[in-house]
This record gives structure tokens, C-alpha cells and sequence, in this order.
């Protein structure tokens, strides 16, 4: 994607940009999961790393999340937060959402919708209909003896549920100077970068208490997700 048609997708996101929190006044009762499948080694990803940063800087109600696939690095540049886990992740998400292919740049919305993560136009209303739809199963968390403690209750009583628990951690933002590849000679910055994905854990709809690592990243979120990584029911933070 030339120097032109960034910029103009740059325009679109401030000109859209003032109905980022607009449609919700208040703090929803749980942040939206936003994950973006991204690569520097992709020419088409810079506009949707820009429209993530917008989502992280000015929206409390969603948490954005930079997913780095290795998929791309076989075109001259090996993006360096890029993993084979989250590719698979990717993958995942294809079979739970009956996708016929996956690419980039995927935004992925609550394990529930997906859309082009550079149409910001596209992607708010599916933001906002996220946010109106939201399964809120309470997660709290704690920190004691350098371990996470992550607790759990029933949502409803008698009702039963198939969820993985998962820790996602992430660094905040980097900086990249591009030296090779479709996206050579830019700098690029990503937000939210994930470098850490384990699932501690199973719940079933019955309370259960677990403890785990905390990620050796700048910050980190905990997600209640059913099975299958289909969609998101619950989102811990500290």
C-alpha cells in the first residue's frame, strides 16, 4: 500500500474517530477484546495498526490487542513479535468462525464477529453491537507472593459452561525501524503486542480459585473464552 492511501485511511480513522466512545457514555460492564492479526512484513497492515492504536488510546471500553503472525516472514522481513502460537490462534479462530481462509490484517472482535482491521467505518458499529451483546461472567484478580490469583464464581446458577481461562500479556508499544520487505524503509509502531498466551485453566460454571505466573510483560489480561475459542464471556483485569 502506497504512501497516498495510508494517509488517506489515517484521515478516515480521525474523521470517524469522534464516535469511538460516543456511543458509550458510561463504562460498559466489561472492556470488548479487539485482536488484531497483524505483520510489519505486510504491506496492507500499517493502516489497522494505526486504527488499534486509536482503539487503545481512546476507547476504555475495548482492550486492543497487536496478534503478530509468522506467515509473513518469509518476504525479507522476520517481524520480530511474531510467533507460530499465534498463527495458530489465527487458525483457531478460522475453524470457530467457519472462515474459508485467514489473512491480514484480521481484526477479530470478543471471539465473536471479525472484519478488516483497517476499515475503521466497518469495524466501530461491530465494536458498538460487541459492547451491547457482552456475556459478563465476573473475573476478579489478585496478586500475592508474586502469583496471580484468579477467582471465579457462578454467573448463573445451574448453568453449565465449557470455557478455557486464559492469560494473555502484553508489551505496551514498540517501535520498529523497517529495513527490508514490503513495509522497508517505514517506522512503525504497535501497541498492545502480545508476547505471552497460556491457558491456566478450565471453568465449568462451578466457582473455582487458581493461581498462576504472572507474564513478564508490561501488562497483561485474563479472558473467560468457550471452548473452541469461540466467543468471550468474561475479561479480568487488574
Amino acid at each position: 500500500m502506497g504512501i497516498l492511501a495510508k494517509t488517506l485511511s489515517f484521515i478516515t480513522i480521525i474523521f470517524y474517530g469522534s464516535s469511538a466512545y460516543s456511543q458509550e457514555e458510561r463504562l460498559a460492564p466489561r472492556p470488548v477484546i479487539l485482536e488484531l492479526f497483524t505483520s510489519q512484513g505486510c504491506s496492507s497492515c500499517p493502516p489497522a495498526d494505526k486504527v488499534l492504536e486509536y482503539y487503545a488510546e481512546n476507547n476504555p471500553n475495548v482492550i486492543a490487542l497487536s496478534m503478530h503472525v509468522d506467515y509473513w516472514n518469509y518476504i525479507g522481513w522476520r517481524d520480530p513479535f511474531s510467533s507460530n502460537e499465534i498463527t495458530q490462534r489465527q487458525r483457531n479462530y478460522q475453524l470457530a468462525l467457519q472462515r474459508r481462509n485467514v489473512y491480514t490484517p484480521q481484526m477479530i472482535i470478543d471471539g465473536k464477529y471479525q472484519g478488516i482491521g483497517s476499515r475503521y467505518n466497518k469495524i466501530n458499529p461491530i465494536v458498538g453491537k460487541a459492547l451491547t451483546k457482552t456475556k459478563d461472567v465476573p473475573i476478579s484478580l489478585s496478586v500475592n507472593n508474586n502469583k496471580l490469583e484468579v477467582g471465579i464464581k457462578p454467573h448463573s446458577p445451574g448453568q453449565k459452561e465449557d470455557a478455557d481461562i486464559v492469560i494473555i500479556g502484553y508489551d505496551r508499544k514498540k517501535h520498529t525501524k523497517i529495513t527490508r520487505g514490503e513495509n522497508s524503509g517505514e517506522s512503525l509502531t504497535n501497541v498492545n503486542v502480545v508476547r505471552y498466551i497460556k491457558n491456566i485453566g478450565k471453568y465449568n460454571g462451578s466457582k473455582i480459585d487458581l493461581k498462576s505466573d504472572i507474564p513478564d510483560t508490561d501488562d497483561f489480561v485474563v479472558i473467560l473464552q468457550n471452548s473452541g475459542q469461540k466467543e468471550i464471556i468474561g475479561v479480568g483485569v487488574l
